[in-house]
């Protein structure tokens, strides 16, 4: 969680367990990147718990706001759409999901290159870890990741994966709303949250 090491911990302890449960609950091949989510987000959190009890040691604080930022950035807006894609059947709708797996895709790439131009910097502020890019995040990036994550889930046939997508947009909303200079890391924590109700419903797949 970005308000706290002990929470950033936690919640990704909880995420991990729940994540390899949640992954040996998928039926299918096709469903394991969506069920492998929860799994994903204990791993950026414990990234997070890590820069903020690292500020002693400078590679490993380093190492982790990487890491942190390469889920946050780089990961989601790619794998999100390819999950989402694995699991339709329908035609064409799989058709649209693909663009929408394009645009992650420009999202992506341009984060890791801004990512490999200068440092990442991972600092304390309002009691909360700000992750700050070499360069600006540019707005209209921010508008293709949103395409690419909330609009991939947004427009899948499951009724489960459009819920999950719609709170998922509602929460950046929030983040957006209340948490201006903290938007990545907050939006993350609450995403990671969100994505525990994918256990659910894998068990109730089931």
């Amino acid at each position: 969680m970005c308000f706290s090491a002990p929470a950033s911990f936690i919640a990704g302890s909880a995420l991990l367990a729940t994540g390899v449960t949640t992954r040996n609950n998928a039926k299918r091949k096709d469903q394991l990147l969506f069920a492998s989510m929860p799994l994903l987000f204990g791993i950026q959190q414990i990234f997070d718990g890590i820069a903020w009890t690292s500020a002693a040691a400078p590679a490993l604080h380093t190492i982790a706001a990487y890491g942190f930022a390469f889920f946050a950035y780089v990961l989601w807006p790619v794998y999100v759409p390819l999950a989402v894609v694995r699991m339709e059947k329908n035609r064409d709708r799989r058709a649209l999901l693909r663009i929408f797996l394009i645009l992650g895709g420009v999202a992506s790439v341009s984060a890791f290159a801004n990512m490999l131009s200068g440092p990442v910097i991972a600092e304390q502020v309002n009691r909360c870890i700000v992750y700050t890019l070499p360069h600006p995040y540019p707005w209209f990036m921010l508008v293709l990741y949103l395409f690419a994550t909330c609009g991939s889930l947004m427009s899948s046939s499951d009724r489960f994966v459009r819920t999950f997508g719609l709170a998922v947009l509602i929460s950046s909303g929030v983040a957006a709303l209340f948490y201006t200079q903290l938007f990545a890391s907050v939006w993350c924590f609450f995403a990671a949250v969100l994505s525990g109700a994918i256990y659910w419903h894998e068990k109730r797949v089931r």
